[in-house]
């Protein structure tokens, strides 16, 4: 499955990528995908809608109205927490941050009071992961979409020190390309559109799934 900043089409359909996941059951090793399947295949279903936009920065109004939809479906999901408190947490930080980069991508209208929540739940979830540990170590993502959202320095320096530990812990190639362009962010370094943020600017690739 491309990224949606990647200008190549789907690899996969949705409904290949429903299937495979279904028989799976999460029975996979999530260093290659840290979210249940229920959110990878949200995820998958996001990159989808964007790339078959005829006009992604005019987004159509049936478009946003599956935008919509899809929000309210993370909003009513289950919370995982069949396999203890840290899968809980972790779980819950990808829902917001999905969210997140559903609701920018697609450069709806959305309020500040909106975004903190968005973000403080993606920051709760993720601080109550343990540090340096494999649980913390796959809340780059999550923590990337949310951090690009902080203005205030306690919480980005947070941010930036929690990514420190999963390079250390980990040595993950793109926990630098992130800090970097989270960096570029908080000093006001932003472009207007989400996407071109996602493209990274050449400082190396975010991985977005």
């Amino acid at each position: 499955m491309a990224a949606a900043s990647h200008s190549r089409p789907t690899v996969f359909s949705s409904q290949e990528i429903n299937t495979l996941l279904g028989e799976s059951q999460d029975r996979w090793g999530f260093d290659a995908i840290p979210c249940p399947s229920d959110q990878f295949q949200i995820i998958c279903e996001i990159v989808t809608l964007y790339k078959t936009q005829p006009d992604p920065d005019n987004p159509s109004i049936e478009t946003l109205s599956q935008v919509l939809d899809i929000k309210q479906r993370l909003l009513q999901q289950q919370t995982h927490c069949a396999k203890g408190k840290n899968w809980l947490h972790m779980t819950e930080a990808y829902r917001f941050a999905i969210i997140l980069y559903l609701l920018r991508l697609f450069s709806c209208d959305i309020d500040e009071f909106e975004v903190d929540w968005l973000v403080s739940s993606v920051l709760y979830h993720a601080r109550a992961t343990p540090p340096a540990s494999g649980w913390s170590d796959q809340l780059l993502w999550p923590l990337f979409h949310a951090g690009l959202e902080l203005k205030d320095a306690r919480r980005q320096e947070w941010v930036r020190e929690r990514a420190r530990c999963m390079q250390s812990s980990g040595g993950f190639g793109n926990v630098q390309s992130a800090l970097v362009l989270l960096e570029g962010a908080w000093k006001g370094h932003r472009p207007m559109k989400y996407i071109d943020l996602m493209l990274g600017g050449g400082n190396g690739a975010v991985l977005l799934i």
